[in-house]
């Protein structure tokens, strides 16, 4: 049987090519009958590839297609954002990754990208558990962490170390909150010497003291009634003293009244 489109004779079966061609025809169809004039970049750089072998077995992974379809349709907004929010975040990723290298989305820094897809599956998880400190993690993670990614990623590209300490950073802020809890103490009630017991008795994944200290002191960041940049920047200190710890002893509601917000509310 010959291709019917190239001539070649793939041993009774159609070319490799045009068999990837039809496939990713049926998956980018937006419903009309054509690929989504969206999608079609996409589509012309996968039918292109050197080795359509390899894009057949991408697409025999049946996640693939569905994404593909939902992004071709509608379902899934073609953004980053709709593409942080897929529970096959892999296959998501790597999608991501081809979209921006056609044109389809704008390129923004990959480490950044896999930080804010993780970032958002954490929130969802601690808002699924009813966690009653997923407004202080939510607070920490997008007042604190994500405007200083993002601004080390436009000076240079981020590296997988700094997404790991940014989430070691959000595991201690959220393991810090509920060793306060169980010792029956909130954010803001928590005292210097609160501080040296969590340093003293906790020990992290990563084994990185720096990370502990971050975790303590960004926390605080989120602390309910602080938007004053001295709390914020202050972080703890080894000292029987509780300032620099508690948002409450360090500013009183004069000081933070004239202090500039660190950033907008959520």
């Amino acid at each position: 049987m010959s291709c019917s489109r190239c001539e070649r004779l793939p041993a009774g079966r159609r070319c490799a090519r045009c068999a990837l061609s039809d496939q990713l025809a049926a998956a980018l169809d937006d419903g009309s009958g054509r690929v989504n004039p969206a999608l079609v970049p996409l589509f012309a750089a996968l039918t292109s590839m050197a080795k359509p072998k390899a894009g057949l077995i991408w697409l025999r992974n049946p996640k693939v297609p569905e994404l593909l379809g939902d992004l071709a349709s509608g379902r899934i907004p073609l953004t980053h954002e709709a593409l942080h929010a897929v529970a096959s975040w892999r296959t998501a990723a790597y999608l991501r990754d081809l979209l921006m290298t056609c044109g389809v989305l704008p390129t923004i820094d990959k480490q950044l990208a896999h930080y804010e897809t993780l970032l958002h599956r954490r929130l969802a998880d601690l808002a699924d558990a009813g966690s009653p400190h997923l407004r202080l993690l939510r607070q920490f993670a997008v007042w604190y962490q994500l405007p200083r990614l993002r601004a080390k990623a436009q000076a240079r590209p981020l590296t997988p170390s700094h997404r790991q300490f940014a989430s070691d950073q959000l595991t201690q802020a959220h393991g810090l909150l509920g060793w306060l809890a169980a010792r029956g103490h909130t954010l803001a009630q928590a005292t210097q010497a609160d501080l040296d017991a969590w340093h003293a008795t906790t020990t992290t994944t990563s084994g990185d003291a720096s990370a502990r200290f971050c975790a303590g002191r960004c926390a605080l960041a989120a602390c309910p009634g602080s938007s004053c940049r001295r709390c914020w920047s202050a972080g703890p200190r080894r000292s029987p003293s509780t300032a620099g710890w508690s948002c409450s002893a360090s500013c009183s509601p004069t000081r933070t009244a004239r202090c500039a917000p660190a950033w907008p509310p959520a």
